[in-house]
């Protein structure tokens, strides 16, 4: 299989694999092989308790809405990580794109939850209800942006949470890189 990918990929400098499960045959052979985990994902899923938190978002579940959303979303996205890199690249109709055209429209209901002050975007979560693989309903925070060490990300995660509630949702879910911003 090594001699398969190199001959595949002849000019290429490295090789990308996501392994689902880490304890898979296949992830053993890659790093028998020698490929190296360049940059750990961890998972995080929070079981949805019953009682009510003060919503601090509004929640946006159309296209025409999210449309006028979109070029605050593009400054605050730029503010917060476009130093960042490992992004797919961004303007200002990236996210309305996304939601009539992302590979997973069929099994997901998008949602944005959005804090502001004054009219002015503060933060926000681009969200997706779903059920998809594992029969559990559940909201999986797709993107989630607000100013490092600002405090908004809690208000942020505890409005998703109060969100899957009143949807009788039972987990919210986040997939983050160990060295995304966000994780700090």
């Amino acid at each position: 299989m090594d001699a398969a990918i190199q001959g595949l990929f002849p000019l290429a400098g490295a090789v990308f694999a996501y392994r689902h499960d880490s304890t898979s045959r296949a992830t053993k052979w890659y790093l028998n092989q020698g490929y190296k985990i360049l940059c750990p994902i961890t998972a995080l899923k929070i079981d949805v308790s019953h009682g009510i938190t003060v919503p601090t978002a509004s929640v946006i579940d159309n296209r025409i809405d999210l449309n006028r959303k979109s070029e605050e979303m593009m400054r605050l996205f730029e503010e917060n990580l476009g130093d960042f890199g490992g992004y797919p690249m961004r303007h200002n109709t990236f996210w309305v794109h996304h939601w009539d055209n992302n590979y997973y429209r069929q099994v997901y209901k998008f949602l944005l939850l959005v804090i502001e002050d004054k009219s002015k975007l503060l933060a926000y979560a681009f969200l997706g209800q779903t059920n998809y693989r594992d029969g559990i309903n559940r909201l999986d925070i797709l993107e989630c942006i607000c100013p490092p060490s600002s405090t908004l990300l809690r208000p942020l995660i505890e409005a998703t949470i109060e969100s899957a509630r009143q949807r009788n949702l039972s987990e919210v879910r986040i997939q983050c890189a160990a060295n995304d911003p966000m994780t700090e």
